[in-house]
């Protein structure tokens, strides 16, 4: 149920005073200043490596290089998640992503950067996050009451999708009148200034890990916890097939902006950067209606959308319509993120909460499987036909789901 529009303003300015609670706010601020770095460095590896090769699958062998390490590695991130203090494991793979930037700076500053070592690097960045990205989610339940738990997520998710429209907006200027190789050390910078802030914060008393138990254990236990649990199914499914069809579109805008639009890197950057505009507005709606019980119902319609949108992306005879198209996927794409990870929290009990996140993110790193053939399919027939055939079978695949599971469609959490 949609509130009304004073109790939409009611609800947001409880959402963002979330922020008056000190270690939440230190690190929202280093969420934001990871995202930064994050996003940006997603039109700085594309652009990079498509111009390098102009070739969609060799950059799609890129972004395999870094999801398929986070693909192997999220579970044993979300084991580390439970046992150790979760700011110190963010803030080790802050050091790593900051050096990897600054390492690719300088490679390409001077002129000696080679594809292999893009793909190195792409392979360290996907390690690093596989293994820091459960507890980046489930640290926020720790920060705050539980029963602001949902607003915090919602604020997590403005961050994510204010930087997703910063990042690259900035890279795509950065790279188009100081190079690529300034875009890294800003990169690097941005990655540097988020472990300063976590340094910043005081250490939580819910911090303190649990009792050590064998790594097996731990991952024969979030298994079978999976498998009992016919709602965290349901939720890996659906999340399959966004990273197969929307994440994947999305990681082949450079050869949108190139191949259709012939635009340069500041065209790339307006593409992603309404990805996050729509992602933002996305969020903030979320925030308003976190009340909303029938989450799993819209979890479902906005994966039919971003199919739509999907479509209307393909067809967009100017960049700018693709720019208003994939903002419209942002869009949906915000609110299916956010309700699906936040559903993944609330049916998780607190000291699972990292390993639970870890099959979440396990979804997501699968991206790879999705990249490889939808480029392939790009370079034969052509990246339009490619991209509205995703947005087909998406919309066909949350059809199924939503008939084929009526009880998870009418589920109230």
């Amino acid at each position: 149920m949609v509130p009304r529009v004073g109790q939409g303003f009611a609800s947001l300015g409880t959402t963002f005073g979330v922020l008056g609670i000190r270690d939440f706010r230190w690190y929202w601020l280093a969420t934001v200043s990871y995202y930064i770095g994050f996003f940006t460095e997603i039109l700085a590896r594309g652009w990079l490596a498509y111009e390098m090769t102009q070739s969609a699958v060799l950059l799609g062998v890129v972004v395999v290089s870094q999801g398929v390490p986070q693909a192997l590695l999220a579970v044993l991130g979300g084991v580390l998640a439970d046992r150790v203090k979760k700011r110190t494991l963010i803030m080790c793979a802050q050091g790593v992503l900051t050096l990897s930037a600054i390492t690719l700076a300088v490679l390409v500053v001077t002129g000696v950067i080679a594809y292999w070592q893009l793909v190195a690097l792409s392979l360290v960045a996907g390690v690093s996050i596989g293994l820091s990205l459960p507890a980046r989610l489930a640290f926020v339940s720790e920060l705050v009451p539980g029963d602001r738990f949902v607003r915090a997520y919602s604020l997590y998710y403005v961050a994510n999708n204010t930087m997703r429209v910063g990042g690259p907006a900035v890279g795509g200027i950065v790279t188009a009148f100081l190079g690529i190789g300034v875009t890294f050390l800003l990169i690097a910078v941005a990655h540097g200034i988020c472990f300063f802030l976590l340094l910043a914060a005081r250490l939580s008393e819910a911090e303190r890990p649990p009792q050590v138990r064998p790594i097996l254990r731990d991952l024969a236990e979030t298994f079978a916890f999976a498998s009992r649990t016919p709602v965290i199914l349901i939720l890996m499914l659906t999340e399959l097939g966004i990273v197969f069809f929307v994440f994947s579109s999305i990681n082949l805008m450079p050869v949108f902006a190139s191949a259709v639009f012939n635009a340069g890197p500041a065209g790339l950057g307006t593409l992603l950067s309404s990805v996050g505009v729509g992602g933002l507005i996305g969020s903030v709606f979320v925030a308003a209606i976190g009340g909303t019980r029938r989450k799993s119902l819209l979890l479902l319609s906005a994966g039919v959308f971003q199919g739509l949108m999907l479509f209307l992306l393909a067809g967009a005879p100017a960049l700018q319509l693709a720019a208003l198209a994939a903002g419209l996927v942002g869009f949906g794409n915000a609110i299916y993120v956010t309700i699906n990870s936040t559903m993944f929290q609330l049916n998780s009990p607190p000291e699972m909460r990292g390993r639970v996140t870890s099959l979440y993110l396990l979804g997501q790193a699968f991206q790879p499987i999705g990249v490889a053939p939808l480029s392939v399919l790009a370079d034969s027939v052509g990246i339009q036909i490619a991209v509205a055939g995703a947005g087909g079978i998406l919309i066909c695949f949350m059809i199924g789901i939503s008939l084929g599971f009526p009880n998870f469609r009418r589920l109230q959490v």
